[in-house]
């Protein structure tokens, strides 16, 4: 008899197992259907995700989901509790899922300030309110129901959701395994004794607010202690005016009139050969590592990396935007920027060097500050004004008055300041791991900003020195001769041959040209330096510069051809036209730039227009190009 009943018990057993596996399974099903309807589907229609993107992330999401929720389930198989164990661990894990992907949304789309602003977050509060009451009716419901199970509803479902279990195991133990990385790109042979290579690129920073160009506030001592063994360049120029179009040329060596990239809507051409793709084919490990939203792998900016930082892996994650990755940002964002400062984008760069040292490694690290909105954190928001101050500009963009425009400087040198700290907490760590001697390191900037000196602010509208004049450090390997500054009109263009150069690698005929001879202190031709702006649709530029050691001649085509020449050797910042005063000398450079532009349209790419994201859209409206 007592054999009877202990066979009855583990029959009860077994089939109370199947009756959880099932109901688990079904409720698990349940949330990733909510998930991908409101995650996935929305954004899919939004042209934010591809089919094929979604359906990896939440495939992601369901090994996660379904692991977790194995192991409560054996957890409760042990134990045997009452039902309310798994009842309640459901209810919690399908409202806390809810709150997360609903509430990322309303924060973004609905809400307006930071995330901890009094309204933020009395709407966020009264919203996760909302989200535990439907976990607290979904576990009432549960209970209530919790008798009227049937065996004929296990059957089937058990053994499905059993072997769903044991493919999401297989699934999480694969991506936990570091498994070898096979790159596609065949790698030929390199050099004997290869450098690392480090381009680190502070967003809209202009020189002349760099302690080593000569400002008068501290904003950079530890780009300045690259000094003694670097070679500062005076007078380098980017090729376009924004973030997008001139990263297009640093990363390709070519100007906007060859690579086609000018507006928000283009991208860079597969076809065009980076410096990444030359470098990984030779053997170096290649990480691109962006703190601004408005550039990554949707304009074609991944090709060639290995890793995309914070992009995730560039062939299906868009700005990690995924369920999980939301609910981690959610927790450490607080509304927008934090996830993408240069403390984060560091941190990254430092593990992911850690992660293989057997490689030489090429990083392009590109910061976000001191960009707009400027927000420095403390206390860098105190550093150059009497009391904290709020990253936000003040007054509107063309009628700030002297004091808002001198807190709106006081806060962008808070943020050359902040990005300056970790730039040398950065450059420690390479001293500390014996990388700092065998790396090229270049510190540079893709476009400057305006502060009204032509009556404009920010940049991407003009190509006057204020919006396309950079700084430019570049410190070679400890063994390479070097000269302390070079006052040699050059470009951005040139960092793609001058990197090829110190890695030694035969580079491909590109527009600009190697740096080295420079850096040695040997002497170079002098050549114009061209900067060029346009829209999507236009592919001769409507606005080009260029710049010889004694003149800037500006062409602008908006409203009719109209000719700007200034003198750099007396007027150095532009603030006086002298065309008409010297019309044989415009007519002259004139007709070089059109030879120059001319020429490189020849050579161009076939400019490539898509539909640009609302992802993408919504990080260029919060960065202030769009309204």
């Amino acid at each position: 008899m007592a054999a009877e009943v202990s066979d009855m018990d583990r029959k009860k057993f077994l089939f109370d197992v199947k009756v959880q596996n099932v109901r688990h399974g079904l409720l698990a099903a349940f949330i990733l259907l909510v998930i991908l309807f409101v995650e996935y589907f929305v954004k899919i229609a939004a042209g934010a995700f591809s089919l094929k993107q979604a359906l990896f992330a939440i495939a992601l999401y369901g090994v996660l989901l379904f692991s977790l929720d194995t192991i409560v389930l054996i957890f409760w198989a042990f134990i045997r509790w009452s039902l309310r164990l798994t009842y309640g661990y459901f209810s919690l894990l399908l409202c806390f899922s809810v709150f997360v992907v609903a509430g990322s949304h309303m924060n973004k789309h609905l809400l307006a300030g930071n995330f901890f602003s009094p309204r933020s977050v009395a709407i966020t509060a009264a919203f996760g309110m909302g989200c535990l009451a439907l976990g607290l009716a979904l576990f009432l419901l549960l209970r209530n129901r919790s008798g009227t199970n049937r065996r004929e509803r296990v059957g089937v479902l058990s053994p499905l959701f059993g072997i769903l279990r044991i493919a999401a195991f297989i699934g999480l133990v694969g991506v936990a395994i570091p498994w070898p990385r096979h790159s596609s790109v065949v790698a030929t042979r390199g050099p004997e004794n290869p450098i690392h290579i480090f381009i680190i690129v502070l967003d809209a920073l202009r020189p002349d607010h760099l302690s080593c160009y000569g400002y008068v506030r501290d904003t950079s001592p530890n780009i300045d202690q690259l000094l003694p063994e670097a070679t500062l360049f005076r007078n380098a120029y980017c090729a376009a005016n924004w973030t997008v179009a001139s990263v297009s040329s640093i990363f390709t060596g070519l100007p906007p009139a060859m690579h086609q990239v000018f507006e928000k809507d283009n991208r860079l051409p597969e076809s065009a050969e980076t410096i990444a793709e030359i470098l990984k084919s030779r053997g170096w490990k290649t990480g691109f590592f962006m703190g601004i939203r408005v550039a990554g792998h949707e304009v074609g900016f991944s090709q060639g990396f290995d890793l995309s930082y914070p992009l995730g892996a560039p062939r299906w994650s868009v700005q990690g935007e995924t369920a999980i990755e939301q609910a981690v940002k959610r927790l450490r964002m607080y509304g927008g920027y934090e996830a993408f400062n240069a403390k984060n984008i560091f941190h990254s760069v430092t593990k992911w060097l850690e992660a293989d040292r057997r490689r030489p490694a090429f990083a392009y690290v590109h910061l976000q500050e001191p960009h707009w909105p400027y927000n420095p954190p403390a206390p860098y928001n105190a550093l150059f004004s009497e009391e904290p101050l709020q990253g936000k500009r003040f007054g509107s963009a063309r009628d700030q008055t002297p004091e808002e425009l001198e807190k709106s400087l006081a806060l962008y040198d808070g943020d050359i300041a902040y990005t300056d700290f970790h730039v040398g907490i950065f450059l420690k760590y390479l001293k500390e791991m014996e990388l700092y001697d065998k790396s090229l390191i270049i510190v540079s900037a893709d476009h400057g900003e305006e502060f009204y000196e032509h009556g404009g602010w920010g940049h991407g509208q003009t190509l006057y020195e204020e919006t396309v004049h950079v700084p430019l450090i570049i410190k070679p390997p400890a063994a390479c001769e070097r000269v302390r500054e070079s006052d040699i009109l050059c470009g951005l263009t040139d960092i793609f041959p001058t990197v090829l150069d110190y890695a030694e690698i035969e580079h491909p005929e590109v527009y600009g040209r190697s740096l080295a001879p420079a850096i040695e202190g040997k002497p170079m031709e002098v050549v114009p330096v061209i900067s060029s702006a346009s829209d999507s649709a236009s592919a001769y530029p409507y606005l080009n510069a260029l710049r010889t050691p004694e003149y800037t001649l500006i062409e602008d085509n908006r409203a009719g051809l109209r000719i700007e020449l200034y003198s750099r050797i007396t007027d150095p910042k532009e603030g006086k036209d002298i065309a008409d005063g010297k019309l044989d000398i415009a007519q002259m450079l004139h007709a070089e730039l059109k030879g120059h532009v001319e020429a490189q349209l020849s050579l161009s790419y076939h400019k490539e227009i898509y539909e640009v994201s609302e992802e993408r859209m919504r990080a260029l409206r919060d960065l202030g190009y769009l309204e």
